[in-house]
């Protein structure tokens, strides 16, 4: 339930239940359509001094993640969720298909790889803030001029790599529920989502203004994400003896000025007031996440000693990267 004062993200994540079905006022699910008749042909319009929620609020509910290469059940169907299907961490079903608005996209990197006795990728360090990465074994190591993140050349195959790469978190809506969920991707598929971007937002928006002498001039702005719905699929991809699922992200519908507007508010809202909540929710994707690191080449001899990683000057870079949590 949303509190009176709660801002508009608090809102939109006190509506979301445990079974996954919520609303921002944006797309109202069937499940809370009849909940909310039901409660009103049995009682009317009368209200409550006490519900018994006073003490919970939006801190107390998951930011969910669609996640792909997962390895799990639906808890609906009881089928096992195919590579390319998105499984909800919250509610444990899946679709193949989203439809999204996206709020914003916050940038951090991580390195991932595969352990051969698990069959598993393991993560060995990731860093939120592109500051400062923190490794498995706890230790602490800045992000500028780590050697992880260059890029070397197998001298084997060729072919140019590196252990840490980028993750492109994007909080969203989910249209057909209303609820904010997340979605990331990570390493090269993140081409994906920059072409997306260079396709249909980047300076796509022709704003009139005036020049210092009064001329008029046309500057070419960002269109916001989400002035839009997005579409997000999933294509399967193979390399290196590996299966995986990427997204691949089209354009929907334009949204009316009334939504645009209230989902300006609600991603405002993310960015200022859940950086850590997407943070965590991040963390614990991971845990599910069975994308092979197929982007990664191990080559011997590469410096992880946390001295390696001392640098006076490191917290400068954070501006730079595009953060904004």
């Amino acid at each position: 339930m949303a509190k009176k004062n709660d801002t508009p993200a608090q809102a939109a994540l006190a509506t979301t239940g445990g079974n996954g079905n919520g609303s921002t006022g944006l797309a109202m699910a069937e499940p809370m359509e009849l909940a909310s008749d039901w409660l009103g042909e049995e009682i009317g319009d009368a209200s409550f001094d006490v519900t018994g929620t006073e003490e919970m609020n939006a801190q107390d509910v998951r930011l969910p993640t669609f996640a792909l290469n997962t390895k799990g059940k639906n808890a609906e169907t009881g089928r096992a969720v195919a590579p390319d299907e998105f499984f909800h961490t919250v509610n444990e079903t899946s679709k193949p298909r989203l439809r999204l608005v996206v709020l914003t996209l916050h940038k951090s990197r991580a390195w991932r790889e595969n352990d051969d006795a698990t069959k598993k990728p393991v993560i060995r360090c990731r860093s939120w803030d592109n500051v400062t990465g923190t490794m498995d074994t706890d230790v602490e190591r800045k992000c500028k001029g780590c050697p992880d993140y260059e890029w070397r050349t197998d001298p084997e195959t060729k072919k140019r790599s590196r252990r840490c790469g980028d993750v492109y978190n994007l909080v969203t809506i989910d249209r057909e529920t209303g609820e904010p969920a997340m979605v990331r991707v990570k390493k090269a598929a993140t081409k994906r989502v920059k072409e997306w971007y260079q396709r249909y937002f980047h300076k796509k928006r022709p704003v009139r203004t005036k020049d210092a002498q009064g001329r008029e001039r046309v500057d070419f702005k960002d269109l916001p994400f989400f002035a839009f719905e997005t579409l997000v699929e999933a294509v399967m991809v193979k390399g290196n003896g590996f299966d995986w699922a990427e997204p691949v992200f089209t354009l929907g519908g334009r949204l009316s000025g009334a939504e645009i507007l209230q989902h300006a508010d609600l991603a405002r809202s993310f960015v200022k007031e859940f950086a850590e909540r997407v943070e965590r929710s991040a963390h614990a994707a991971d845990a599910i996440d069975g994308e092979p690191d197929v982007d990664v080449v191990d080559t011997t001899g590469a410096p992880t000693n946390a001295d390696d990683f001392r640098d006076d000057d490191a917290g400068a870079d954070a501006a730079a990267s595009g953060n904004r949590f």
